[in-house]
C-alpha cells in the first residue's frame, strides 16, 4: 500500500513541470515550525527509483517507510534545524543536512540521503 500511495503521489509531479516551478526556499524558522508538529510526507527518488513515507512525530522524531527495488524498509531517527538547513539522521546513518524548498503548494524538493534530488507532497 505505501508504494501504491508513494508511486502516486510522485506520479503527480513529472519533472518536467517541476523544473518549470519557482522553487522558494524555506527559512530556518520555516523548517522548525514543520519540525514542532505531527506531519506525513510521501514522494519520490527519481534517481533510484525508491518511494518512501516519512512521519514526522513531534518534536522531530521520525520515521520513514520506503520501498527500493521491491526491498522494503524502515528507519528510525531525528530531525533538527541547522540555519536554514534540515539536519535528518536516520539510524545507522550519519547526519545529512540539505535546503528544503516549496515548488508549489504542499510540493516539496530536497536532497536524499543519496544526494540525490527527491520531490514529496506533505500529506498532513
Amino acid at each position: 500500500m505505501l508504494k501504491a500511495l508513494a508511486i502516486l503521489l510522485a506520479g503527480l509531479i513529472p519533472a518536467h513541470i517541476v523544473q518549470a516551478q519557482e522553487r522558494i526556499k524555506l527559512s530556518g524558522a520555516e523548517l522548525q515550525t514543520q519540525l514542532s508538529k505531527y506531519s506525513a510526507y510521501a514522494g519520490t527518488n527519481d534517481a533510484s527509483g525508491c518511494v518512501f513515507m516519512v512521519v514526522n512525530h513531534a518534536p522531530a522524531k521520525r520515521e520513514m517507510y520506503y520501498d527500493c527495488y521491491s526491498s522494503p524498509g524502515t528507519y528510525k531517527g531525528s530531525a533538527r534545524v541547522e540555519g536554514d538547513k534540515l539536519c535528518i539522521k536516520w539510524e545507522p546513518r550519519e547526519e545529512r543536512c540539505a535546503e528544503v524548498y516549496r515548488i508549489g503548494g504542499n510540493q516539496y524538493e530536497s536532497t536524499g540521503m543519496g544526494g540525490d534530488v527527491v520531490r514529496y507532497y506533505r500529506l498532513k
